[in-house]
């Protein structure tokens, strides 16, 4: 198989938004993790809980 075999899935549209803390405080953080790979991955959910991966 190859990815052009896969469909995207239907979902619902969402109305998100997520306030992100000081960018200063972010930058910081993502420089950090810059030394672990080249790609962020951000989670956030309705508690207030941000992962950044």
């Amino acid at each position: 198989m190859v990815l052009e075999d896969f469909l995207e899935p239907s979902v619902q549209a969402h109305d998100v938004s997520v306030y992100l803390p000081a960018l200063k405080t972010l930058k910081s953080t993502i420089e950090r993790l810059a030394n672990l790979g080249d790609q962020v991955l951000v989670e956030a959910n309705l508690n207030g809980k941000m992962n950044l991966r």
